[in-house]
């Protein structure tokens, strides 16, 4: 997943499930390839974050889209 998030210029909103610390500092790790993005785990969230959790992952992708 990392090698890619090289090539990718774009302004880029990555959504994950909640995960433990480990997962997370991982995560965060590779998302820090991405030339202008971010990588938010949303809290209780399963695979389908906006399934699982629609008004946390509602307010991230509202807030990322207000500073592009």
């Amino acid at each position: 997943m990392g090698d890619a998030f090289t090539e990718i210029t774009c302004p880029t909103l990555v959504l994950k499930s909640d995960a433990d610390l480990e997962r997370r500092v991982k995560d965060l790790d590779i998302a820090d390839k991405l030339a202008n993005g971010r990588l938010v785990h949303i809290p209780e969230a399963g695979h389908c974050v906006f399934y699982d959790q629609y008004d946390a992952a509602y307010a991230e992708l509202r807030t990322f889209l207000q500073r592009v």
